[in-house]
């Protein structure tokens, strides 16, 4: 018996809908996330948390680079970022993991739209398919 991906279940699973996964990962308790404190060179390291936090100081669009994914082939796993904005509200509008530049499939075809003086969380479904990762990004906006 092989337990099945989310994608190998349903493929037009999106954003917090794919949420299996069939390998372990670090403890995500809500109390674990990564403060991250230079927005210029945004890493994500995954090897202690897939939550992470951006809480000012974002002077434009930026690149989120995501470290230590360690995602197996035909797995998925959801990357969760909150941005805390300023007067000028901005978006990862580049995605790369481990340094590898990667296209962000929007949902709805369109970047999202950040909101100023808002909280703004960025969720990345990143599936390996083998030969490639198929990135799906979606924006959600919070109070402004």
């Amino acid at each position: 018996f092989k337990q099945k991906t989310a994608y190998e279940i349903r493929l037009s699973l999106v954003g917090s809908e794919m949420c299996i996964r069939d390998r372990s990962l670090p403890d995500t308790t809500p109390a674990a996330y990564q403060e991250v404190v230079s927005v210029s060179a945004t890493v994500l390291d995954c090897s202690s948390s897939y939550v992470h936090m951006i809480d000012g100081n974002v002077q434009s669009n930026f690149t989120v680079n995501v470290t230590n994914l360690n995602l197996d082939v035909s797995n998925v796993s959801v990357i969760t970022l909150f941005v805390q904005q300023g007067a000028n509200a901005y978006i990862p509008n580049a995605l790369q993991i481990s340094g590898v530049s990667q296209t962000i499939k929007w949902q709805g075809n369109l970047a999202p739209t950040p909101t100023s003086n808002g909280v703004d969380v960025f969720s990345f479904s990143i599936l390996n398919s083998g030969s490639g990762y198929l990135v799906l990004g979606q924006g959600i906006p919070f109070g402004g």
